[in-house]
């Protein structure tokens, strides 16, 4: 299983992780969008386990 979590940013060049060792902040300060898919590697194929039903 793996975790594709692009960012998509409009000016920031950098992602810098804040206090909390989760959250990121781009550099410079910037509108961000951040999403997440995880998908399963199998026999048959990949499977995106994060896609509405």
């Amino acid at each position: 299983m793996l975790t594709v979590e692009p960012f998509l940013s409009m000016g920031g060049q950098w992602a810098e992780e804040g206090d909390d060792g989760w959250a990121l902040y781009s550099e410079p300060s910037a509108p961000v969008v951040q999403y997440e898919h995880t998908v399963v590697a199998t026999d048959r194929g990949a499977v995106v386990v994060t896609l509405p039903g």
